[in-house]
């Protein structure tokens, strides 16, 4: 954060710090203290947040957060959502890591149906919600071996969509909780 000294109260400017600074530096008239590492504008808060929402860098001042578009946040509320959005993100996280443990497996239940070529498998797991789109496409040397193969990709689809499911449900939980 970036300290700045408006002519009517002191603000802080978050986000690259570089690109804060160019910012603070193309105001005429700045002045940096390098004893309380602050800048010093001659703007008003209200002109210094619109300069801010050109370069479209995040302000804070007393009772807001100004966001990289200028949106106005009452701090209280901007300090609930950023907790709400680092839990869901540890949820998507979570299923994220579910999900790609769930595909590894399939990816690993296909090879051992002799199911090798990586391409393949990829395109197997990635339309494992469309049948048709694979059966269209893919051409099974025999109908056991197309039996083994759809029942992996439908068993992929299965944990996946639980798992999209449940995280959608704890998304939701967290933002009604706050």
């Amino acid at each position: 954060m970036i300290k700045v000294h408006t002519q009517n109260e002191r603000v802080e400017v978050g986000g690259n710090f570089q690109e804060a600074l160019q910012m603070i530096k193309a105001i005429e008239g700045r002045e940096y203290n390098p004893s309380t590492k602050t800048w010093t504008i001659p703007l008003t808060t209200q002109e210094f947040l619109k300069h801010a929402a050109f370069y479209r860098i995040p302000v804070d001042t007393n009772e807001f957060h100004y966001t990289s578009y200028g949106t106005p946040w009452e701090n209280e509320d901007w300090n609930t959502q950023k907790q709400v959005w680092n839990a869901q993100s540890k949820v998507d996280r979570k299923i994220n890591d579910a999900i790609w443990e769930a595909q590894r497996s399939s990816d690993e239940a296909l090879r051992l149906i002799g199911i090798t070529e990586q391409g393949l498998i990829t395109f197997l797991l990635e339309n494992c919600y469309d049948e048709e789109k694979i059966l269209a496409r893919v051409q099974f040397t025999s109908a056991r071996k197309q039996e083994k193969v759809m029942k992996v990709i439908d068993e992929f689809w299965q944990i996946k969509s639980a798992l999209l499911e449940r995280g959608e449900q704890e998304r939701a939980a967290i933002e009604e909780d706050a």
